[in-house]
């Protein structure tokens, strides 16, 4: 049984904790924490929550509040997350698959992104298989800091192309859009899906590698783009395969090359017993065959041309 003081109201008005009588604290405990919490216009009640998911979900909003441009977190949203938390008793928001409604997952899968800077150094991150461009003081325009590297299956790909990019992000040449970084990113996971296919032991030993397996390489991005394939392991957002084309197999080339002279260059070639004769094969991806856009849609020249045009100007 539980019973509230007479004159509870007056507590409230002046700030002070109103008086509980029960019998059975056990109860009144298992009580308080099963019944949701009372929501009031424009606050979030956290109590009842284990204290680490109290801590990510306060640093989460904090620094959502932080962004110049922050995406929509309705309250009604950030307090559904509460309450499943509560009901769940989730220890932590990191590795939780949430049931709730799409606006409360999405924000249960943001905070762990902002959740990485804290919990990982730089080179914990490195070990994962993932680079935060926030460790190195970069947040690229309507990006986040996470860049997945899992997708390179070879470790010694993947260290090579995470060195490269803390260099780049390091560097005054730092580039001021995302695009050389996934760049470089697509073209380590175009080389790493094709040595796992061709080439003895998945080419995880890179001492194995010779001229003639980059030659495969660039013949087969080669041949993908003449025909209109799609990519060995690049994946749209939609979840279906890319479609090398031109400009993509431009992008790959380009990147592959410079990640494989920086490598050659800086001596981390030699100390993974990378080879000369695969290194140097690369070439740069040359014209794309792009033209200058025509100033008519018919193709027909503007004024001053050496068209109809431009011949009748020239006799009168």
């Amino acid at each position: 049984m539980i019973s509230i003081r007479p004159g509870a109201v007056q507590y409230e008005k002046i700030g002070k904790p109103v008086p509980v009588e029960y019998r059975d604290q056990a109860e009144f405990r298992r009580r308080c924490a099963a019944v949701p919490a009372h929501p009031w216009p424009g606050q979030i009640n956290l109590r009842g929550l284990r204290p680490l998911v109290r801590a990510e979900i306060q640093w989460g909003l904090f620094v959502h509040a932080r962004r110049a441009r922050p995406s929509r977190w309705d309250l009604g949203w950030i307090r559904s997350l509460v309450t499943t938390c509560r009901s769940l008793e989730v220890n932590s928001l990191v590795d939780f698959e949430f049931g709730t409604g799409r606006s409360a997952g999405a924000i249960a899968k943001d905070i762990p992104h902002e959740l990485r800077m804290v919990y990982f150094t730089p080179q914990e991150a490195k070990d994962a298989g993932f680079l935060e461009t926030e460790h190195f003081g970069v947040l690229f325009p309507h990006r986040m800091s996470h860049v997945d590297l899992t997708g390179i299956p070879q470790r010694w790909l993947r260290d090579l192309t995470w060195d490269y990019l803390a260099d780049l992000l390091r560097s005054p040449r730092c580039p001021r859009s995302a695009g050389p970084v996934d760049g470089l990113r697509r073209a380590a996971i175009e080389l790493g899906a094709f040595l796992e296919v061709e080439v003895p032991g998945g080419g995880h030993d890179p001492a194995v590698l010779r001229e003639e397996h980059a030659q495969r390489f660039v013949a087969d991005q080669r041949h993908r783009e003449r025909e209109g394939l799609s990519s060995l392991a690049v994946k749209r957002p939609d979840g279906t395969a890319s479609i090398v084309t031109t400009v993509t197999r431009s992008v790959v080339f380009n990147a592959v090359r410079k990640l494989m002279r920086d490598a050659l260059d800086s001596g981390a070639a030699e100390r993974r017993c990378l080879k000369r004769e695969f290194i140097i094969v690369f070439p740069a991806a040359g014209a794309t065959g792009r033209t200058a856009r025509r100033p008519f849609p018919d193709g027909r020249p503007g004024p001053g041309g050496r068209g109809e045009s431009g011949r009748a100007r020239r006799h009168m």
